[in-house]
């Protein structure tokens, strides 16, 4: 259990360090829970597998299980969420260099910083 826990810890670490680098916070961030089922289920796992049987910590590990279901169904919802299509397309930089695309195009609001798609532009610069 030590080596997958650690396996946890890294998977864990690198999923908050990617919603914290490509997601820009609206609202309540119930996307940061997602990596906490991991460590439910983790616990859930060392639970069913430690030595003795009791009906208590089977009890505790089919909670954690629970729990850990719990988390990702609501993490999936936020993700889908953050993912859909903005009411009010993003605001546009127009500056040499910078990610571009048409103002009516409704990209995903919560990724605008992360978005490096660059269209054409309406005019030539003369």
């Amino acid at each position: 259990l030590f080596a997958c826990g650690l396996v946890m810890l890294s998977m864990f670490v690198l999923q908050q360090v990617i919603l914290t680098l490509d997601v820009i916070p609206t609202g309540l961030p119930l996307h940061r829970l997602g990596p906490f089922g991991l460590w439910f289920a983790y616990f859930a796992a060392a639970i069913e597998y430690k030595r003795w049987f009791t009906p208590e910590s089977q009890a505790v590990g089919f909670v954690f299980v629970y729990i850990a279901y719990a988390i990702h169904i609501v993490y999936t919802v936020q993700l889908l969420r953050i993912c859909a299509p903005a009411k009010e397309p993003p605001a546009v930089a127009e500056s040499a260099g910078a990610s571009w695309w048409p103002g009516e195009w409704r990209l995903p609001s919560a990724f605008q910083h992360a978005i490096w798609l660059v269209a054409p532009p309406k005019q030539l610069e003369d």
